[in-house]
């Protein structure tokens, strides 16, 4: 996800700082990255092809340069991912997916195709033994369900695929000389491309707690330089960034032990926190509370777990004997005053079993073979 080439003495950025005046942010730093790129020569586009693969619409691989975009609009829109949704549901299934093998390449081109995923609600995955990093992971971390009653992520990574982040830079030719105007120049654009995809990225909806990219990947991002990955492998990273894992083991047995991670991973991965394990043993040896509640047209058994505060804070996780593939989850915290469901009452949070797993448990560990 480089900003590439920057040499040629700034040219086109002083063409569009004095562009600025009367052309929006985004068409500015569009314009410049791209006129540099034809000034250099571009390298080949990605390629683009109606999916073979099983929840593949599109596959896009390799690397992402100027005109992808317009590539990738056209064949979308002629698959069908463009047309307006049934009222109340999604405008697309989320079988029906942009699949990524990509390593990256030109990030302006990278986030015109991450507003046009998010902006029509399609789905992005990276399959089995597949790669996604810089622009490319920002294009996926833009996929997307969305209709009149539902919007909220909608993108997948096979725990055997490769998903990886690091901050925009600046490719400079050796030897080249810059004035201090130039470089303030620079860094000022530089800046404001980060401000305006933390704009795009800080969308959350009405459906969803989260924004789309949260701070501590942001954080995480923005502090791994171009040699440097920032990478999804591990249950926390995924689930605390809104990524559903596919390829996994069918489910487990949620008794005691898997109840207990499973609220405090909840508890602070709905907040962006990491989980505090330093208690852990404690709950685990406490006796839980349990009660049955209707729950979606069923009964239900769900455990208490008691996580203390100076007021009351707990989580009612729904047990099973059997293994199953997620389970109903609700926590206040009425200190805070922050609650998610309320699951005796026939409202909750579903999530997948892994969630009852240590954070650090790499997501490797989950596969199915």
């Amino acid at each position: 996800m480089h900003f590439r080439p920057f040499a040629r003495r700034l040219y086109s950025l002083k063409a569009a700082a004095k562009s600025r005046r009367t052309t929006s942010e985004l068409t500015i730093w569009f314009f410049l990255f791209l006129l540099v790129g034809m000034l250099i020569g571009a390298a080949n586009a990605a390629e683009l092809a109606k999916g073979h693969g099983k929840g593949c619409l599109i596959n896009l691989s390799g690397e992402i340069v100027p005109g992808d975009f317009k590539a990738l609009q056209a064949l979308a829109t002629s698959s069908g991912l463009t047309a307006p949704g049934n009222s109340g549901e999604e405008s697309n299934s989320t079988d029906a997916a942009i699949c990524l093998d990509s390593p990256g390449g030109n990030y302006v081109e990278g986030r015109l195709i991450a507003g046009f995923v998010h902006d029509y609600g399609i789905t992005t995955r990276i399959p089995a033994g597949a790669s996604c990093y810089s622009s490319c992971a920002f294009l996926f971390m833009a996929g997307r369900a969305h209709g009149a009653e539902t919007d909220g992520p909608s993108r997948y990574l096979n725990v055997s695929g490769h998903l990886g982040f690091h901050a925009p830079y600046f490719t400079l030719a050796e030897g080249d000389k810059f004035s201090g105007k130039d470089v303030s120049e620079m860094l000022t654009l530089s800046e404001k491309v980060i401000a305006e995809f933390i704009k795009f990225g800080s969308f959350s909806s009405e459906f969803d707690a989260k924004p789309m990219f949260s701070l501590s990947l942001l954080a995480e991002t923005l502090n791994s330089g171009p040699k440097e990955i920032a990478e999804v492998n591990t249950v926390e990273k995924a689930v605390r960034w809104g990524i559903f894992l596919e390829g996994t083991k069918p489910g487990a047995i949620i008794g005691h032990k898997a109840a207990v991670q499973t609220c405090l991973n909840f508890q602070a991965w709905m907040l962006d926190k990491s989980t505090d394990q330093s208690g852990i043993g404690y709950y685990e040896t406490q006796p839980l509370e349990t009660a049955k509640a209707e729950l979606w047209g069923e009964t239900r058994t769900f455990a208490k777990i008691d996580t203390g505060g100076m007021e009351a804070k707990y989580c009612y996780v729904e047990v099973s004997q059997q293994p199953t593939a997620g389970m109903a989850v609700c926590s206040r915290d009425e200190y805070n005053g922050v609650s998610f469901g309320d699951c005796l009452n026939d409202m909750a949070i579903w999530v997948p079993w892994y969630q009852s797993l240590p954070p650090a448990t790499p997501i490797t560990a989950l596969g199915d073979q």
